[in-house]
């Protein structure tokens, strides 16, 4: 969202007669959290009783739709984590056993150090597998 202050993004229409309307401000609560609010607290507030039922509503779905969106983020964000542990386990087994395999040319502090920087990897992903 930039910082434009305020201007004419839309071109409000009257329905009725097809002509330009001058004065309205037009939000998009589907989209912007402070316009959510702002229809909420009219909504609140009108006399109307139709139009606060009506406006009510609309927010219920935008709300139950932005719920779906989170937990569908939610999902996927974990099956890109699985993906993402499965390669790292498959990396932390290639250096082990080239790392193992290689042992006998390599200093044993190297050796030492090797292992112990696998063992932590295998702990972490160990303690995010359960």
């Amino acid at each position: 969202m930039s910082d434009k202050g305020l201007y004419q993004k839309y071109r409000v229409i009257e329905v009725t007669t097809g002509e330009p309307v001058d004065g309205c401000f037009v939000m998009r609560p589907e989209d912007d959290r402070a316009a959510f609010e702002a229809v909420l607290h009219y909504a609140f507030e009108t006399q109307d009783k139709m139009l606060a039922s009506d406006l009510f509503a609309w927010l219920r779905e935008l709300r139950e739709i932005r719920e779906t969106e989170t937990r569908a983020a939610v999902v996927l964000a974990s099956v890109k984590l699985s993906q993402a542990l499965d390669v790292a386990k498959e990396t932390l087994q290639f250096y082990a056993d080239l790392c193992f395999s290689h042992s006998m040319g390599l200093p044993s502090e190297v050796q030492w150090r090797a292992s112990q920087a696998l063992a932590v990897i295998a702990d972490f992903l160990k303690s995010v597998d359960d």
